[in-house]
């Protein structure tokens, strides 16, 4: 079987932001199959037509195509640059095209199949496909027709599933398909309360994405009630976001309370896990977030948001809190419920690492699912 994969934040050595998350996938694919064939359509948007190009690379070819994400302009875009690439890919080689999301990729993938033939399925990544769906509102019928006319849908943000359903039916086959996390196969140890130090992670640029200055002020109020909270925030980024946080803190009179530890090389990051009391991460628009999980897999209750990240993934596991917004009294709710709680917490994680219930973030688990859907599309 060859298969295209269409993903734009795929790592093809150009300078746009990109993730492992589908390199992790592919690499698991072809741990398990040494047949699959994976190739790589990496997809960047421009805002410059003079920048349009189309380069090979290690797993595939790379293309810079001129897009504006705006309504009544976007999908013809889109499509005249499908179009171009039909006549520079050999679609009839392909068994399948996998889309990693539905709007922008999903739009790819419905031209490309449409003028090759070759069938397609489609991952659905809440932050990103909801947040193009409320802003190109003339694409909704095309969307529509996208998860219509896929094969599966594979749900990366399990909580994006009612949104979704408002505007396609639910007809279309489906299951879920988590990031694939590095996670040891050890239990941790059972934590009696040893643990002071909270954590957060955090690329600075996204400080606001990720609620640390309402973490910051929750931390304050419960300072005002004698409760005294200590974070150690793990990280690093530019020198002005830097200073926005670090002046918060100053502000604040919270230098006892937050340390800025920086950027840590991962085996050091899980080790900090492993030794912290839980992961405060009042994220939004998070599509995924891998840390959630492996804080999970050593031993960190956390706390995180409804209807992004890793909610729906987590179902009916008691492993920490989840916050409904990022407001200041909500995160410091959140805090006292992890302080009255936390034995709680870890003893229910021991547990779930104890029964296994985290190995459907392993390659192996999530690669073995991933293959068994694709052998069965028709």
């Amino acid at each position: 079987m060859k298969i295209l994969h269409i993903h734009q934040d795929f790592p093809d050595g150009r300078d746009y932001p990109h993730t492992k998350a589908v390199s992790n996938l592919i690499d698991g694919v072809e741990e398990l199959d040494q047949g699959i064939v994976n190739f790589v359509l990496s997809i960047n948007r421009s805002s410059n037509p003079f920048s349009m190009s189309l380069k090979g690379f290690e797993r595939g070819v790379s293309i810079v195509f001129w897009g504006l994400p705006i309504a009544f302009i976007y999908r013809l875009q889109i499509k005249i640059s499908a179009m171009y690439l039909t006549k520079k890919l050999k679609l009839k080689d392909f068994d399948l095209i996998h889309a990693h999301k539905l709007t922008t990729e999903g739009i790819f993938a419905f031209y490309l199949s449409k003028y090759s033939g070759v069938p397609f399925v489609v991952s659905v990544r809440g932050g990103s496909d909801l947040n193009n769906i409320k802003r190109l509102k003339d694409c909704e019928p095309l969307f529509k027709k996208v998860f219509a006319r896929a094969k599966h849908i594979f749900w990366v943000s399990p909580w994006a599933k009612k949104f979704m359903y408002k505007i396609a039916k639910a007809e279309t086959p489906s299951s879920k398909l988590p990031n694939i996390c590095e996670i040891d196969h050890i239990i941790p140890q059972r934590i009696n309360n040893i643990n002071s130090n909270y954590i957060s992670i955090v690329s600075f640029h996204q400080y606001k994405r990720k609620g640390i200055i309402p973490l910051l002020e929750a931390i304050n109020a419960l300072k005002s009630d004698d409760i005294f909270i200590k974070l150690d925030i793990i990280g690093g980024g530019n020198l002005h976001d830097k200073k926005v946080i670090s002046n918060k803190i100053k502000e604040l009179s919270l230098n006892d309370n937050i340390n800025l530890i920086g950027v840590l090389p991962h085996p050091k990051l899980i080790e900090r896990l492993k030794n912290s009391k839980a992961l405060l991460m009042p994220a939004i628009n998070e599509t995924f977030g891998m840390a959630y999980i492996e804080a999970l897999a050593s031993g960190c209750p956390i706390m995180y948001m409804k209807n992004t990240g890793v909610d729906g993934h987590l179902d009916d596991l008691d492993v920490g809190v989840k916050l409904t917004c990022q407001s200041s009294d909500e995160i410091k709710l959140g805090i006292l419920e992890l302080e009255k709680n936390y034995q709680q917490f870890s003893d229910n994680i021991w547990s779930i690492n104890k029964a296994g219930e985290l190995e459907k973030f392993t390659g192996e688990v999530v690669a073995s699912h991933y293959l068994k859907v694709l052998n069965s599309v028709k």
